[in-house]
């Protein structure tokens, strides 16, 4: 997920006028750390419980990387359910890993990791390698 490319969505979104409300959009980068990750989650969340924000926060989007997902989800999950905030995703929990979905705010809009090997496995009958032609 690209910050520009969700913007430039909800531009399109608004711009239509079939929604009696606009929405907007923040952006936070984290570049990748899950505490700075973990951290602007705090923030919103601290927004949302002090009554401090100008307008209502309705999802999160991401982060990408499932580390800092799950440390997000934890801290968004983490209160009651009546101010949850959605989280919406767009990794696969790992493998074996912390499945950050099992937090109840949490929506991956990608399916499991044993999913996807399932519909893809018996489909592959060649491998295609990218290299640099030098």
């Amino acid at each position: 997920m690209h910050a520009e490319d969700v913007t430039w969505y909800m531009k399109q979104l608004n711009d239509f006028g079939g929604l009696p409300f606009s929405i907007g959009i923040g952006v936070h980068e984290t570049c990748g750390d899950w505490t700075s990750a973990t951290e602007t989650a705090v923030l919103l969340m601290s927004n949302v419980l002090s009554g401090n924000q100008t307008s209502p926060l309705i999802a999160v989007l991401g982060p990408e990387s499932r580390t800092d997902a799950a440390a997000v989800a934890h801290v968004l999950g983490s209160v009651s359910p009546d101010v949850r905030v959605l989280q919406l995703q767009f990794s696969s929990p790992a493998f074996g890993g912390d499945d950050y979905r099992k937090v109840e705010n949490v929506t991956s809009l990608v399916p499991d990791n044993d999913l996807q090997i399932e519909v893809t496995l018996p489909c592959w009958n060649r491998v295609v390698v990218l290299y640099i032609n030098t």
